[in-house]
Parts: structure tokens; C-alpha cells; sequence
């Protein structure tokens, strides 16, 4: 017996009738060819960006373990490594008493470390020149210190180093001279001022020996710890760890839960381009079978089973699917590559971060399985219909395109949306604002050390050095502010506090401090084992009070100049005050009231006893960190004059910040000559801010989120105009023989036109109409601080007029083009298709 086979007949009437489909064909390619273009590049360059921010985000000293471990010395570091629950461990070890006291280092917080060998490759210090340091007389530089020196990146040179060395218990500073041996690429570029040096792990042994383990810190990976390890499990793990080797602490740095939500909006976008991909190819489809359904029922009538015109059909997609995919993910690949080449040639932060070959290697497989998956979940429902309608059926079937309008206009208008609300967020991007939220005046010098906790004793900074800037010629106003100090200070765990001053804990003061933790519902912080009280205490004088004004609410009393300047009022700031609103209601103390305060002089060992009449009760504006007044703690606020009273000649050296205000001029070369003067204190403590630094860091952040929210926004926004247009497109086609009919009774090619056009433009217009009301609500509600600086009527227009016009040429468009195609066959030939 011989069994006759039709296989090939059903695969040859495949390739006829997709010859007869070029529309269709081209359609689809395009409409996969899209998809796949879009989810390549958030499967590549959208995924690596979101890796590149996080591994920046994550970047603290020890990057390895996310700045996690404990503290010890050499003998803790040998029993973490026996640990069985330790994967590897490294240790850092400071060489120095802070940072070292060269001039270039000025306004830097620079760390000699002696560390491990395995350190380098565990951490991101990647070589860019030379070798990692073979003994305790090499070091290895960074780029960006190499830079911000003035040295050339040549291994080989002479340096030296004035440590700060522990002799006999007391700090001295000692040269030493090195080799620089190598340079390598800084993973810790982002946090700004701060710089790290690698020298041998025998380092400290040889040169600095006194000064002991206390700071030493062991980075320590955990093999349990994941990327979903808590932070309270993770810090569990470590206390057990360090109880087990009797190490002297455990620290982490706490989750950064802004990058993981990065990924669940790169996730997010996925699945919504999958989702329009889905709609995008089954509308193709779709209205390609409804077209072809006589002809799908005629060859039922012939012979052929559902089976087979579902092989039938399945070939084309097949090759159809292929084809886009194929063509997709190469374009996808190259403009993966060019994005991220893009972002490391402008300098973008977290561009340095990209790991191009992971991206392109994971990016591929996974766009050709969501794109296949796509394809093949588009094509179930058309393929079903064709497959199982009867001849009879076939004859009879209408269908209707209102579901596919529908979908149209809600995937234009999410779109539209979702550009409109990118758009005014990034491009609205205040740089202004941020300088101003940041600064009061155009230039800041302080001392770092006294307003943060260091590793370091405190340097002071010379009250002359508020008179030699005030002396320069662009200087129109210069304002001292002072914070009381005690010199004589022990580190705690080899830790340096903040400045803070001393009070009597007794009368009106103590009161008032009891009944603010008493309604707080906390215990009270801050008094000490002798019964002093630790307070803010600044001296500032009465022309920077209306400067100050600016930054801070007043709850009550009012900050009159005049008053202050007489040097027997107080400003007070309570301990809940900073962030408040304007209208807080703070009772415990009001403007007007007297109250006594001794203040403990740590220099002359006494205390100074002054009576104040209360000027006005303030605090700190919420997001705003322009004054020197927004303190998170009480602060008493007192005039210079008065500071000095109290303070005696030790208020010479705690001067804490200098504001200035210049009359214009070359702002650059203003800086300059500003940190050329704090450079020439010799002090590492010293730190520079300005506006004219503030904006250039603002501008380079803004490029940077202009730059990622008009690429997401571009993606949404080919999203819902490949809607609009398969929408016209399939409409039209579904059509052909009504057009035909039309032109045969005298329609024209412009009324044809015309009449395509306006239902390309009806879908737009009633997007619109949803587009505006809720973008206007969903922009206002995302573009305020910290995402952005404030919702901008004007920007935001610009962005929906843009979406207007990008409709209006799609619809113009899209009508010339189908019109041109409809018409390369005459009316009379277009007619027999449907006999």
C-alpha cells in the first residue's frame, strides 16, 4: 500500500499565499522587529544601567561586601578566615591618624590603607598602569586623586607622605617616602572628598606602630549573604561572627531600597512592551486571517483540515517571527552598544560600572525567548479562529474594530502619559533650585570636622582665616560662624566627635530639654557623667541673621538683627525642630521668656554664667540644607561678641564656617582663589562649597536623568504610535474593498486620504483628552523633591504639545503612505478581490 503525503502542497500553498501578503509581511516584520528591538535593549543597555546605578549606589569602602565586616586586627582577621561560613575576608588597615598633612591633600578625607593582597581583586581596584604594591615603601594612587593633585599617571615616581604618627601617646607628623607603584581606576568616584591609598598590610608594623588595630576594619563576605539578605539579618550574622573571633565590633551599610526598585521598573517596562508587543502582532494577525477568511473556507470546502491550515499558518509566522526577531536583536545589539559607549563617553558616574559583554551575553537569549514567546502567545487566538471556522461560517463572518480603537487610544494615552510625566520631571529639572537648597551664600569654607564624626583628632581652623578671605577683592560679605570645642578630647573606639558645647544641666534649661523628650516619648540624650549637658552651641554674627532667615521657620518671636547684635538674646532651636512646618506649635519656650545658662569653658576649666532673654524659636526647612543654622539637635545661637565672652581666647580656634557673598564676577577663578587659600592652611579638615560647584554637579545630574527619562520615554512613546499606526493600518486594510467601492463612485485619493487622517486623528485627540488630566495629576505628584525640583506647568505643556504634534505627522503620515499603497493596484482589480 502507498499513502499518499500533502505535506509539501500545504507548505507550497503557505509560500504562495504569503507572496500575496507583502503588507501583512512587512507589518509584522515590523511590528515583532520592534518588539524585539525594545526588549533587547531593556533585557541590555536598560538592565546594565540599572546594574551600573545600583554597584555605583553600593560603592562604599570595601565595594566587595558592601562596606560589611568587623572590626580587629591581624589575629581577628586569621579566625574570620577559618570560619566556615566565611567566603573570604579582607582586611584595611589605617596607616595613618587621619590624613596624611600634605598641602595637595587639602580639603580631602584621604586614607592610607595597608590591606591585604587579596584586597584589590575582592573591591574593584582595577589597574590602569604600573602594579599593586609588593612591600610597605610602595602605594598605589587612584585616578581621580592622580588628577585632583596634579600628578601624571606615570608608576615609578617619588612621594612623600607627612603621616600623622602616634609617638610616645601623643600625635606627631613624621615624613615618609614612597614609590608610587601603580594607578588604578577609583570604584569610589562618587563619594565626594574621599580617597583611598593601598600600601602593604605590614605598613601601620613599620612606620606608625602605636597606633594600634582599633580602626581596623575586616571586610568580611558571608557566603549566606544574597542581594535579598535583610539588613537585620545580615547584622545578626555579623554580631554572631564577631562574638565568634572577639573582634571589637560589627558594621554595614544599610539597603539601598531606591536601586532595587529601579529594577522592578525595569521589570515593569518588560512586561508592558511585552504586553503592546502582544496586542501589536496579534492585531497583525489577526485582521490578516479575517481578510483571508473565504479563502480559509474555501479550502475547507476543498479538502484541507483545520490541522493543516493551522501548519499552514503556523510556517509564515514562523518565518515571519524569525525574520523580525532576527532583525530586531541586531538592531537592538547595536544600539545597546552605542547607549552604553554613549554614557561612558559623556562621563556619566555610574558609566564606568557597565559590564558591556554580561549585558550583550544576557541581553540576546533573552530577547529572542520573549520575542519568540511573544510571537507565539500573539498568534494562538487568529490561528484558533482560523482553524476551527466552517466554510458556511467563513462566508458570513464580520467583525467589528472598536476593541482595537480602544486599545489604541489607551496605549497612545499611557504612552503619551508616561512621556509627558518623564519629560517635565527631567527636563523641569530645577539646577537653581538645587543650588539654592544647598547654599545660602556663594562660597562656604568650614571645617568638615565639626560637623561630622572623624577618625581623626580635630585640626583647627584659625579665626585669621575669616579675615584673609574677607580681604579678597571680590569679596562683598563674609560671615564667621564658631562651635565651642574641647580639645583635649579621647577618641571613642578611635572616633572623634562633632562639635558640641557644654552647659549646667539645671534650671529654666534642663526644664525645657526634660518636658521636649518627655512629649517626644524618648529618653533624654546628651548629659554626661559630671552632669553637663552636650548642646549645639554657634556664634554668628547679627548681619548673616537675615541670610540665615531665609533657611529656617519661625515658630515664634521674630529674628531681628538689631536685637541679636546687642549680644543679651539667644536664638533656640529644639531638638525636634529641624523639618517641622511653619505653623509647629512649640510651647515648652517662647520668645520673650529670660533664661540662665552657664557655659563650661573646657580650655580654662570654668564655667561662664550668662543670662539670655529668648530672640525667637526656629528650625530647620524640610529638604533644605542651605543654612548654617538647620541643626538636627538643640542648638543654642549666640552673637559672636558674645561666643568670645564666654570662650575666651580658645574662641580663636573654633572657628567652624565662613559664608561669603561676592560682588561677580569670574566665578571660576573666584573658586580658585578660595581653595587655593584653604589648601595653604594645610588643614585636611578644611572643606570648600560654592553654588558655581553645586550647579556644575547639578547640571551633570541633570543630563544624566534628562538623558535616562527621554530614552524610557521614547520607548513608551514608539509603543503607543506602532499602536496608532497598526491600528490605521489594519483598519484600512480590513477596508480595502470598501474603498475600492468608494472610488469607483468618485471618491479621490485626497478624500481618501483625508478620511484615513481623521481617524488617525480622533484616536489622538481622545487620547489626548485622557492624557492631560491624569498626566497633569500623575507629573505634580512625582516631580517633587527628591525625584525632581517641582511640577512645571510650562514644561509640561511643551510635553503634551509635543505628543499632539507626533500624532497629528503619524496620522498625516501613515494616511499618505496607505493611500499610496491602496492605490498601485487599479479600483477594478481591487474589486475582484472580493468576488
Amino acid at each position: 500500500m502507498f499513502e499518499n503525503s500533502n505535506k509539501e502542497i500545504v507548505k507550497e500553498i503557505a509560500q504562495e499565499t504569503m507572496k500575496a501578503h507583502r503588507l501583512r509581511n512587512m507589518m509584522a516584520c515590523f511590528a515583532i522587529g520592534l518588539t524585539a528591538i525594545l526588549i533587547t535593549i531593556v533585557c541590555g543597555a536598560g538592565i546594565s544601567t540599572v546594574r551600573a546605578i545600583k554597584t555605583e549606589s553600593t560603592m562604599n569602602p570595601g565595594p566587595g561586601t558592601n562596606g560589611a565586616g568587623i572590626s580587629g586586627g591581624l589575629d581577628v582577621l586569621s579566625k574570620v578566615r577559618a570560619q566556615d561560613e566565611v567566603e573570604w575576608a579582607d582586611i584595611a588597615r589605617p596607616c595613618s591618624e587621619g590624613t596624611p598633612h600634605n598641602q595637595e591633600f587639602a580639603g580631602l578625607t584621604l586614607k592610607l590603607l595597608g590591606v591585604s593582597d587579596t584586597y584589590y581583586g575582592h573591591n574593584y581596584v582595577d589597574l590602569i598602569a604600573g602594579q599593586y604594591p609588593k612591600n610597605s615603601r610602595e602605594i598605589l594612587m587612584s585616578d581621580t586623586l592622580a588628577k585632583k593633585i596634579g600628578r601624571k599617571m606615570t608608576p615609578g615616581q617619588k612621594m612623600t607622605l607627612n603621616l600623622a604618627v602616634i609617638r610616645n601617646g601623643q600625635q606627631a607628623v613624621e615624613p615618609v617616602e614612597v614609590t608610587i607603584a601603580g594607578f588604578y581606576k577609583n570604584p569610589l568616584s562618587a563619594i565626594e572628598n574621599y580617597e583611598e591609598v593601598y600600601t602593604a598590610e605590614d605598613f601601620p608594623d613599620v612606620y606608625n606602630p602605636e597606633l594600634g588595630d582599633s580602626n581596623s576594619k575586616i571586610f568580611t563576605k558571608l557566603s549566606a549573604v544574597t542581594s535579598s539578605t535583610s539588613d537585620s539579618e545580615l547584622s545578626e550574622m555579623l554580631s554572631e561572627l564577631n562574638d565568634k573571633v572577639g573582634g571589637t565590633g560589627a558594621f554595614w551599610i544599610m539597603s539601598d531600597h531606591f536601586s532595587i526598585t529601579i529594577y522592578y521598573g525595569a521589570a515593569a517596562i518588560l512586561l508592558l512592551i511585552i504586553a503592546c508587543g502582544y496586542f501589536l502582532i496579534y492585531n497583525i494577525f489577526y485582521i490578516s486571517i479575517v481578510n483571508d477568511i473565504r479563502f480559509m473556507g474555501n479550502m475547507k470546502t476543498i479538502g484541507m483540515t483545520g490541522k493543516q491550515i493551522r501548519v499552514m499558518l503556523g510556517y509564515q509566522i514562523q518565518r515571519l517571527g524569525a525574520a523580525g526577531t532576527a532583525v530586531g536583536v541586531l538592531a537592538g545589539t547595536l544600539i545597546n552598544i552605542y547607549v552604553i559607549r554613549l554614557c561612558r563617553m559623556l562621563d556619566y558616574t555610574f558609566s564606568q560600572f557597565y559590564e558591556t559583554r554580561i549585558s550583550l551575553i544576557m541581553a540576546i537569549p533573552a530577547a529572542v525567548v520573549f520575542s519568540a514567546a511573544t510571537v507565539w502567545i500573539s498568534s494562538r487566538k487568529a490561528l484558533c479562529l482560523a482553524s476551527r471556522v466552517s466554510p458556511v461560517e467563513a462566508a458570513r463572518f464580520r467583525t467589528g474594530g472598536r476593541k482595537k480603537t480602544v486599545f489604541a487610544v489607551v496605549s497612545f494615552a499611557l504612552s503619551g502619559i508616561l512621556f509627558c510625566v518623564l519629560y517635565t520631571t527631567m527636563i523641569g529639572y530645577d539646577t537653581e533650585y538645587m543650588v539654592n537648597r544647598m547654599n545660602e551664600a556663594d562660597f562656604r569654607v568650614y571645617q568638615y570636622h565639626a560637623d561630622q564624626v572623624m577618625e581623626e583628632p580635630y585640626q583647627p581652623l584659625e579665626s585669621q582665616l575669616s579675615d584673609q578671605l574677607e580681604s579678597l577683592d571680590f569679596v562683598e560679605e563674609c560671615y564667621a560662624y564658631y562651635k565651642p570645642r574641647d580639645f583635649r578630647e579621647i577618641s571613642d573606639m578611635g572616633l572623634y566627635d562633632e562639635s558640641m558645647g557644654k552647659v549646667k544641666f539645671e534650671g529654666k534649661l534642663k526644664e525645657v530639654i526634660e518636658k521636649e523628650y518627655q512629649e517626644s516619648g524618648s529618653e533624654i540624650y546628651g548629659v554626661l557623667p559630671d552632669g553637663n549637658y552636650e548642646i549645639g552651641i554657634m556664634g554668628m554674627e547679627a548681619e548673616a541673621l537675615p541670610m540665615e532667615a531665609k533657611q529656617l521657620n519661625i515658630f515664634d518671636g521674630e529674628l531681628d538683627s538689631r536685637k541679636f547684635a546687642e549680644g543679651n538674646y539667644l536664638i533656640y532651636q529644639p531638638s525636634d525642630g529641624w523639618g517641622q512646618p511653619s505653623d509647629y506649635q512649640y510651647d515648652i519656650l517662647k520668645a520673650g521668656e529670660e533664661i540662665e545658662i552657664s557655659f563650661y569653658n573646657d580650655q580654662a576649666q570654668e564655667y561662664v554664667t550668662r543670662t539670655f532673654t529668648v530672640l525667637a524659636v526656629v528650625g530647620g526647612m524640610t529638604d533644605n540644607y542651605a543654612g548654617e543654622l538647620a541643626a538636627s539637635v538643640t542648638q543654642l545661637v549666640i552673637n559672636n561678641r558674645t561666643f568670645r565672652e564666654i570662650y575666651g581666647n580658645s574662641a580663636d580656634k573654633m572657628l567652624s564656617s565662613v559664608r561669603i557673598n561676592t560682588s561677580g564676577g569670574h566665578v571660576k577663578e573666584q573658586q580658585k582663589a578660595i581653595d587655593q587659600i584653604a589648601a595653604e592652611t594645610f588643614n585636611s579638615q578644611v572643606r570648600v562649597t560654592s553654588k558655581y560647584m553645586t550647579r556644575i554637579s547639578q547640571e551633570a545630574q541633570k543630563a544624566q536623568k534628562t538623558m535616562l527619562g527621554i530614552f524610557v520615554g521614547l520607548i513608551f512613546g514608539f509603543i503607543g504610535m506602532a499602536n496608532i499606526v497598526n491600528t490605521l493600518v489594519t483598519g484600512v486594510l480590513s477596508r480595502k474593498i470598501e474603498f475600492a467601492a468608494m472610488q469607483s463612485i468618485g471618491m479621490t485619493s485626497r478624500q481618501m486620504t483625508g478620511n484615513i487622517c481623521r481617524d488617525g486623528m480622533k484616536m489622538v485627540l481622545v487620547s489626548l483628552l485622557v492624557m492631560i488630566p491624569i498626566g497633569y495629576i500623575v507629573g505634580k505628584a512625582v516631580a517633587d523633591p527628591p525625584v525632581s525640583t517641582g511640577f512645571v506647568p510650562g514644561v509640561y505643556a511643551q510635553a503634551a504639545g509635543m505628543v499632539l504634534l507626533a500624532g497629528v505627522i503619524l496620522s498625516v503620515l501613515t494616511s499618505v503612505i496607505l493611500t499610496k499603497f491602496l492605490n498601485k493596484k487599479a479600483v477594478v482589480e481591487r474589486l475582484r478581490e472580493a468576488e
